[in-house]
């Protein structure tokens, strides 16, 4: 478990950018609909940060349920996530991803 408690919402971006470059993804469940972007980080680590930022999430793990993983999904928590961490967004992605700025 990551020991790292984030002391203001600037350090909690910053590590989440971070986390996100190597950990994280963000994926369109469904390219012919328009929105349903969501985030998905690999591993618990991302939980704390997300909270220090007000951003809802939901922790749950892959079928054997060995794996934890933490999901952002809800467009209004994918948007707040996009404006406050900036992560770097594939290009097939981008322009749904503007829709949510």
């Amino acid at each position: 478990m990551c020991s790292f408690r984030p002391s203001t919402p600037e350090e909690a971006a910053a590590f989440l950018r971070g986390l996100f470059e190597s950990s994280g993804e963000l994926f369109d469940p469904d390219p012919h609909a328009e929105g349903n972007l969501i985030v998905i980080f690999r591993g618990a680590r991302a939980a704390e940060a997300l909270d220090a930022l007000g951003i809802s999430y939901l922790a749950t793990t892959d079928e054997s349920g060995e794996r934890p993983y933490v999901v952002v999904y809800e467009p209004g928590e994918v948007a707040k996530f996009l404006r406050l961490i900036r992560p770097e967004v594939p290009a097939p992605l981008k322009r749904k991803a503007s829709e949510y700025l």
